[in-house]
């Protein structure tokens, strides 16, 4: 009978392993991809290209600069989609109150 509770036991241990093994394999295959770019985003282009990859370099914030302050593209267009962001939800919550007034309303007729 114990023998039968430590197998189960030793069982149950080897599934909790087996099963936080394959997530975190999982969540080193999506994260692996997304810190590459991010460490690429702070690389110099000469270094970006070189093969094998440089893994030690001399970080910069040069495409940031270019990005943001040299072309105003990237600024332009965030300001625009937090514009639409702001009248699309006011446009939700005129709409939620309008409906809600109106659903009142109808169960009182």
């Amino acid at each position: 009978m114990i023998k039968q509770a430590q197998n189960r036991n030793a069982l149950q241990f080897f599934g909790i392993v087996v099963k936080y093994t394959l997530f975190v394999m999982m969540i080193l295959t999506w994260a692996f991809p997304v810190v590459w770019v991010i460490i690429t985003s702070f690389k110099r282009r000469i270094d970006i290209f070189t093969l094998p990859p440089k893994i030690f370099f001399n970080p910069t914030v040069e495409h940031y600069i270019e990005a943001f302050i040299r072309t105003s593209d990237i600024a332009f267009g965030t300001f625009n989609s937090i514009v639409i962001a702001l009248m699309s939800s006011s446009a939700i919550s005129v709409s939620t109150i309008t409906g809600r007034a109106t659903s009142w309303a109808k169960t009182r007729i």
